[in-house]
């Protein structure tokens, strides 16, 4: 790793969509989140008082570090302070975090309810919103969402097959940065074949799939955070481990037969780079454009709707008997055998570089009324 940037102020945030709606209104939320605007409008730029002191925070927060360049991963209301503070602004981020710059910007492909006509009426809001705020703090308006992904660099973690909206061309595509902290070291219990699965207690099904698992007579490291004790004790067998913690990827990825998962990016993406096929329970709308690439691919199986012990057992097995997915699976991890996630993080922090070598901005940071 390099490490170039001395003597610039650089400032990194990640996931800064300061929340109005809580998680668990999520649920209700998804039938209305048509496209990105929705996401915003969910999260504070619904209200354009809001909007205006969560940008006011950020820009007080730039007048007190006067920083030369932005990092930002999915921060789009710290990405509308910059572009009202005039600050340089790298992108990082996956396709859902960055959506295509069309004007509007898509709806959310593979959803009946989401229409390009929706999508464009809340980027209509959105962007009324975004303009006012601007306006008050005399920054330039924009003309549609797009205008706020028109930065120095903007970087897609991801594969083209991943691609929550599809593969881009031109688009600008470095693989997932990805990295572990410390984990809990495991191995893999008895039993013929072997399945990893990270299962939340609010997972669709969370109790089937977690049944079929302890019945299916398999080796199975579960990484089952916010169950307790208690909720698991019914499921423990020779054959079932759980944890609490995060466990230790790399042991596990290689002999690994099926990935159970609700869809996170990271798991997802880990275990195609092994060539392991999964089996997918995606919740959010995020989760669920990723789980229809894998399906699209050929490597994996999306639970949908209500399940029981019986029904994901019969998709388990038939993820583990046929063929077809370890193949495909297998496939998408030869197309990417040289992916090094080192290099990627090199390569971004090259291209960031070259962002400061050009012309730094470090006086025109905006002054507060």
């Amino acid at each position: 790793m390099r490490y170039p940037f001395r003597g610039f102020r650089i400032w990194t945030c990640r996931y800064s969509v300061c929340t109005s709606a809580a998680p668990d209104q999520w649920d209700a939320a998804i039938p209305s989140t048509r496209a990105y605007a929705d996401v915003l409008l969910l999260h504070g730029w619904g209200d354009r008082n809001a909007l205006w002191g969560l940008v006011q925070a950020w820009l007080s927060l730039f007048q007190l570090f006067k920083p030369e360049l932005m990092v930002l991963d999915h921060s789009p209301t710290a990405l509308l302070a910059a572009r009202i503070a005039q600050i340089k602004t790298g992108l990082i981020g996956n396709g859902f975090e960055l959506p295509p710059a069309t004007n509007p910007l898509p709806a959310f492909p593979g959803f009946s309810w989401a229409s390009d006509e929706k999508a464009a009426e809340s980027e209509r809001i959105a962007v009324d919103n975004a303009n006012a705020v601007a306006r008050a703090f005399g920054g330039s308006p924009i003309t549609a969402l797009r205008d706020l992904f028109d930065v120095e660099a903007s970087l897609l973690t991801s594969f083209p097959e991943l691609d929550h909206y599809g593969a881009r061309p031109g688009a600008k595509y470095v693989g997932p940065l990805q990295g572990q902290p410390a984990c809990e070291p495991t191995t893999w219990p008895e039993g013929q074949r072997r399945i990893f699965a990270y299962i939340r207690p609010d997972t669709e099904g969370a109790e089937a799939i977690l049944g079929a698992l302890a019945a299916c007579g398999a080796s199975v490291v579960c990484f089952a955070p916010g169950f307790t004790q208690e909720q698991l004790q019914r499921y423990r067998t020779p054959n079932m481990r759980f944890s609490s913690k995060p466990v230790e990827l790399k042991p596990l990825l290689q002999d690994a037969d099926a990935c159970v998962s609700y869809g996170t990016g990271g798991t997802v993406a880990n275990f195609l780079l092994a060539g392991v096929p999964q089996m997918l329970v995606p919740k959010y709308v995020e989760a669920h454009l990723a789980a229809r690439r894998v399906e699209e691919l050929g490597a994996g199986l999306v639970l949908r709707g209500t399940q029981t012990v019986e029904s994901v057992t019969i998709v388990l097995n038939k993820l583990l008997t046929n063929a077809h997915y370890k193949q495909r699976a297998q496939a998408f991890a030869d197309r990417h055998r040289e992916f090094d996630p080192t290099k990627t993080a090199d390569e971004v922090v090259l291209i960031l570089e070259q962002i400061l070598s050009k012309d730094v901005r470090n006086d025109r940071v905006v002054q507060l009324p």
